[in-house]
């Protein structure tokens, strides 16, 4: 019985990462689970054996159905179908995104950094990128590397119209706010040697900074057409949400590497484990 619960869940994550990777928001903490994208919601079904598709046409459910079929040859039921071989394609296209670093999904991102934490206190990210130092030296007065100590929070947005989750950044030394596009991959002892730089803004500041770098996404600007007797008038309104719609749970503190480049125009920093993008 365990090892079906298991294979079930492990399904359940296969099919919303293939969803994730097709641009759908999906709430896998919701049983059922919800899919979204832009203004539609999707109750999610999905059809493992033939007599469930009987079933279905008697159960209720508030709004819109997606049915995901893992049989073939099988009509199209709910409101968006997604079939055998079309699953297929989206599970392909998400294994291939993830392999090829192109795409992450959003529920394989955020697992990923609450394993880390799960296993240190405060883990450190591989390096996936290796830039020439040599090319970079050409114009630069020094090249380095360092470990930059980030903040890490999992955030939830409930906003009707773009309802968001997923892990949040917060350099530890500037204060700027990035979201984690990418998995986190631990480091096995390759960057032990590398500087640790101490956080020099606090844990409270940090919670500030995420908090109103969301908010400030989620808000938007829109023309509304207004008539006043012959005249049509464009008014400009705002919308978005408060801060209690922006929902933080504080992971702990990471160390990313970066490439720093000091140069005549200033000084860069360069990602090279690839999570901030």
């Amino acid at each position: 019985m365990e090892d079906i619960c298991d294979f079930m869940e492990e399904l359940v994550n296969i099919i919303a990462d293939a969803l994730e990777t097709e641009g759908f928001i999906v709430s896998r903490d919701s049983l059922p689970m919800k899919v979204r994208k832009g203004d539609e919601e999707y109750t999610l079904i999905i059809i493992s054996k033939r007599d469930e598709i009987g079933a279905l046409s008697q159960m209720e459910f508030e709004g819109k159905v997606m049915v995901v079929s893992l049989l073939k040859d099988v009509e199209k039921v709910g409101d968006v179908f997604i079939g055998r071989e079309s699953l297929e394609s989206m599970v392909g296209r998400a294994v291939i995104s993830r392999l090829t670093g192109e795409r992450a999904s959003r529920g394989g991102i955020i697992s990923s950094f609450e394993d880390a934490f799960a296993e240190e206190k405060e883990p450190v990210a591989s390096r996936k990128r290796y830039p020439e130092k040599e090319e970079l030296a050409k114009d630069a007065f020094s090249v380095s590397e360092e470990l930059l100590p980030f903040y890490a929070y999992y955030f939830s947005v409930d906003d009707e119209k773009n309802p968001e989750n997923g892990i949040i950044l917060v350099n530890a030394v500037d204060g700027s706010v990035s979201k984690a596009v990418n998995s986190f991959n631990p480091d096995t002892g390759e960057l032990s040697s590398l500087q640790r730089i101490e956080p020099s803004i606090s844990e409270e500041d940090s919670y500030e900074k995420a908090v109103k770098e969301l908010v400030k996404e989620h808000t938007r600007e829109i023309e509304v057409k207004k008539e006043e007797g012959a005249v049509t008038l464009m008014e400009k309104k705002v919308l978005g949400i408060e801060e209690e719609d922006v929902e933080l749970r504080y992971l702990g503190i990471l160390y990313i590497p970066f490439m720093k480049v000091e140069a005549p125009e200033g000084t860069s920093y360069i990602d090279l484990s690839g999570i901030t993008g």
